[in-house]
């Protein structure tokens, strides 16, 4: 089956995604900057060609989702494989905080901080 990209981005599933990113990070108490989609218009047919950005105050990255990931979120055949993928990523961010000692919500307000202090 093919898709249009656009369409399927801009589909409930992708939107459910999207805000199951926001909640999870609200529950860990990350502080998103913003979540979005990229075509992978380099990566072969077949193989996951959407990637959703996931900008934190504490890092950035991508996850890479096939159309029938993004397809099948919104009517639960692929929601908890998904939820899995996203949720590893976020934890990857409260890791990396906590790995300095710091709760991310403090580190994040710290980070601001630090980059108007110069100016």
């Amino acid at each position: 089956m093919t898709y249009d990209h656009l369409d399927l981005e801009q589909s409930a599933g992708a939107q459910q995604i999207q805000a199951y990113c926001y909640d999870v990070s609200q529950a860990l108490g990350l502080e998103l900057r913003a979540v979005w989609w990229r075509w992978l218009y380099t990566a072969p047919a077949g193989s996951p060609r959407h990637g959703l950005s996931i900008e934190a105050t504490v890092g950035s990255s991508d996850c890479r989702l096939t159309c029938a990931d993004i397809e099948g979120y919104a009517t639960g055949q692929t929601t908890d494989a998904v939820n899995a993928t996203i949720r590893t990523k976020l934890d990857g961010f409260c890791r990396k905080v906590r790995f300095l000692g710091q709760n991310p919500k403090i580190w994040c307000q710290e980070l601001e901080s630090a980059k108007t202090w110069g100016s």
